[in-house]
Formats: C-alpha cells, sequence, structure tokens
C-alpha cells in the first residue's frame, strides 16, 4: 500500500511521514512533493490537497481528514466530477 500524506498548514512534513511510518511500517509513505506516480496511492491522509492531485489518485481507497471538517475533502469531489462513495 502507498499512503499519500498532505498537508498545507504543517512546516515539517518529514517529521509527520516518519511518524505515520512508526504505525505502517511496511508501506509506502509519500507527498505531492516527493512523488508524480500517483496511480500507486491506495490511502490518502489529507488537509487541503490541491485540486488537480484528486483526478491522479486512481486507485485511490480511502481519505483520512487530518482536520475536524471534510468540507475540504467534499470540495474535491464537486470540482472534479469524480465518483464519491461514503461508506460509515
Amino acid at each position: 500500500m502507498t499512503i499519500l500524506f498532505h498537508n498545507t498548514t504543517f512546516d515539517k512534513i518529514d517529521v509527520w511521514k516518519k511518524t505515520i511510518k512508526k504505525y505502517f511500517k511496511n508501506e509506502k509513505i509519500i507527498s505531492i512533493k516527493d512523488y508524480k506516480n500517483f496511480q500507486d496511492v491506495n490511502c490518502a491522509i489529507i488537509w487541503n490537497l490541491p485540486d488537480n492531485i484528486l483526478s491522479r489518485l486512481k486507485n485511490l481507497q480511502v481519505i483520512f481528514s487530518m482536520g475536524a471538517g471534510v468540507d475540504h475533502i467534499l470540495q474535491l469531489f464537486f470540482s472534479s466530477n469524480t465518483k464519491l462513495s461514503i461508506k460509515f
């Protein structure tokens, strides 16, 4: 599994990636700055993902919001015409 981590409000992205790696030892943790082949991404841990990235995540299965709300995620789907399936 490849996990995309993106948060525009944190300065120390590498610290976050290392912390996430502690819990997902066998998984690849990437950011949009150091990766270009987004079709490998299965999981995204995000806050304010740029609009142009969602359509490139062809194998995305789950999104985790790093904030209290999900409006930023829903807006991505509305602006990209990407299918959204919500499961509880």
